[in-house]
């Protein structure tokens, strides 16, 4: 049964392959976006400050997804091709690696949280109102980021041995539970948004709970050895790889993040609301092309260990037709409807007047993402890390940022909102000038 789960990674018609190894991810990345859209609701009911002091404490929870993303996604990437050739002591080993610096690095993020985040909330927020608040938030959600990260690590390593299900049935399991506690701490227990924070935690503990039994129990390919915790110089390298892209992109999107939050806060709360609406209303439409990425990247993987370059090549190709869907669908109804939107978190007038406006500018070339994605993702499942990193660093680092700094001088609000379309537009074209290189190599021809 666990060789047959493999095997139909190198055989089975691949468009079902896709769909059944995406659909549970986009599940799972649809309900985290949801628990996000559904959180912050319950907390735009405290006030537009409460929104604002979400959006001030993002940064931190983008760091802890990076180096989750960054142990996960490398050993996702490294644990296919093994399993792709048949190495499951090896396998075996990166699983174990994996657990120990998940371990180590959540540890010590942890430590540095509790210690620092209020001098780094007063730097981001430049003594705004929405401090407290944030804070109130933050600190809650530090102490549970050993979880989290554990979520994020094991998550990916079910997706690696070919078993997607899981890691949907543990995340959809604690989103649902989220959604559930959030108006009881909020409201009847009068927590306020300490009880959102703390909903969080204890519904990542259940989903916690789920994934592990799996992997303790006779169903997993991977077992943990203790003999094999320390990495080795090839595993540092190898998860360096595949997992740098998905790391940088995320720590430069949070101190990007940081900068962003720390201008607008310049010029009220209400920007800062506008900017928390917007993350999470995307994630609706950004999540399912996550998901998708997700299924894609093992089939890859294992067909690039087992040299079956052709498929490799097929499965870009019918990603990409279902990233850019997606990611359409997405623009047409933020640019039809953004006044919808906007007051589903919002009853704030100026909220909502500026939110209109504001979000038909930030996702003007939101079609561009899903391509963006397909590139980057390519790139970490065959482990060729320079090529990830770049694109991993260029819409944040290499555009957006320049970009905004230049635009926020010349337009002040309406220009840091300008930077995100001239971002999707200039790291679509890094992207694709990269892969055009790459597509030589393997015969695959751009789209026009």
């Amino acid at each position: 049964m666990k060789d047959k789960r493999l095997q139909r990674m190198g055989t089975e018609k691949l468009l079902p392959l896709l769909i059944s190894f995406s659909l549970p991810s986009i599940i799972s990345m649809s309900a985290m976006a949801l628990y996000n859209v559904v959180d912050t609701i319950f907390v735009g009911r405290l006030g537009t400050g409460a929104i604002a002091g979400l959006t001030l404490i993002m940064p931190l929870q983008m760091v802890v997804l990076a180096f989750g993303l960054l142990i996960g996604v490398g050993a996702m990437s490294y644990i296919s091709r093994s399993l792709g050739a048949q190495q499951y002591d090896l396998a075996d080993r990166i699983f174990s690696s994996s657990i120990f610096l998940g371990l180590a690095v959540s540890t010590v993020i942890t430590l540095l949280g509790i210690s620092q985040l209020k001098p780094l909330l007063e730097f981001i927020g430049k003594n705004s109102q929405v401090i407290p608040q944030a804070y109130d938030y933050g600190f809650i959600i530090v102490l549970g980021i050993p979880i989290m990260m554990f979520n994020l690590i094991l998550s990916q390593c079910a997706r690696a041995e070919g078993n997607p299900n899981i890691a949907m049935y543990s995340q959809l399991t604690g989103t649902l539970l989220n959604i559930g506690l959030d108006p009881i701490f909020i409201f009847t227990l009068e927590m306020g948004i300490q009880g959102a924070a703390l909903a969080t935690v204890i519904a990542n503990t259940i989903a916690l709970v789920i994934i592990l039994a799996y992997f303790v129990g006779p169903k997993s390919h991977l077992t943990f050895k203790a003999r094999f915790v320390f990495p080795t110089v090839k595993i540092w390298q190898e998860l360096g790889k595949a997992g740098i892209p998905s790391f940088t992109r995320h720590i430069a999107a949070s101190l990007v993040a940081t900068l962003t939050n720390s201008l607008l806060a310049g010029y009220g709360a209400f920007a800062l609301a506008i900017m928390g609406i917007n993350n999470r209303l995307i994630m609706i439409f950004f999540m399912p092309m996550v998901g998708t990425a997700q299924g894609y990247m093992p089939i890859a993987s294992y067909n690039f260990g087992a040299r079956n370059l052709a498929r490799v090549k097929e499965a870009f190709w019918v990603t990409f037709k279902m990233l850019s869907a997606i990611c359409t669908l997405g623009w047409l109804l933020i640019q039809i409807y953004p006044g919808f939107f906007v007051k589903i978190f919002s009853k704030d007038l100026e909220v909502i007047t500026q939110g209109i406006s504001s979000l038909r500018i930030i996702n003007a070339f939101l079609p561009l993402v899903g391509f963006q994605i397909i590139g980057s993702t390519t790139y970490q499942a065959i482990g060729r890390g320079l090529a990830g990193f770049i694109l991993s660093i260029a819409r944040q680092v290499l555009v957006f940022l320049p970009v905004m700094l230049i635009f926020q001088a010349l337009f002040g609000l309406t220009g840091i909102f300008l930077a995100f379309p001239a971002a999707d537009l200039g790291s679509s074209l890094v992207t694709a000038l990269w892969l055009r290189h790459t597509f030589k190599e393997f015969n695959i021809k751009i789209p026009t």
